[in-house]
């Protein structure tokens, strides 16, 4: 039969094992918290700091240019969804392809070709829905203006062609310099001198 000493002991041992539970999840939490910080110190730890102001400015070129593009896809996605899920798609597709430019630092763990593919396609959506953005903000008095300013009859096919020209190049001239970014930053390969020759 439990005595009341054995169930005090019982009690004890179980707050104990508890107790050494939450510390462990806590320092489970904690450390992956700070998992990114400590690969984005890791990556800028190759760039001395004189350096670094070309890395600031390059990524808020991209910055600038992603948030713009986000607003445009927004408008894009709510052809068929509503605005909840218009901005979770846009956002989405921004940070997917923003984290595949940022494996490509490491692509040999992922592939290449897979990397790419995904890319390509991703920004081609991106690209689509900044063209279509665009062209439903082209008024017929703008677009009567940049006809005159060029010297051609005023039609759709030149709201389409400004269209495709802003709205392209904006995830176009983003990605240039996310890309132009990371190779500023990419770890240098180290070689191994103690290396016997083949």
């Amino acid at each position: 039969m439990e005595t009341s000493q054995d169930r005090l002991e019982n009690q004890y041992l179980y707050l104990m094992n508890k107790k050494t539970q939450d510390s462990n999840t806590h320092t489970t939490e904690q450390t992956d918290s700070f998992a990114l910080t400590k690969f984005i110190k890791s990556i800028f730890q190759e760039v001395s700091p004189e350096q670094r102001v070309v890395v600031y400015t390059f990524f808020s070129i991209y910055t600038f240019f992603t948030i713009t593009s986000l607003n445009h896809i927004i408008t894009y996605f709510k052809i068929g969804n509503t605005i909840f899920y218009s901005i979770i798609l846009a956002i989405a597709y921004e940070f997917g392809s923003f984290s595949l430019i940022l494996a490509l630092i490491h692509v040999e763990r992922i592939g290449k070709l897979t990397v790419y593919s995904i890319l390509i396609f991703l920004n081609l959506i991106i690209a689509i829905g900044n063209s279509y953005s665009v062209y439903i903000s082209i008024s017929d008095e703008t677009l009567s203006r940049f006809c005159e300013f060029i010297g051609v009859d005023k039609t759709l096919t030149w709201k389409r062609v400004v269209a495709w020209v802003q709205g392209s190049t904006t995830p176009l001239f983003a990605l240039s310099f996310a890309k132009a970014t990371l190779n500023y930053i990419k770890p240098k390969k180290k070689v191994n001198h103690n290396q016997p020759p083949l």
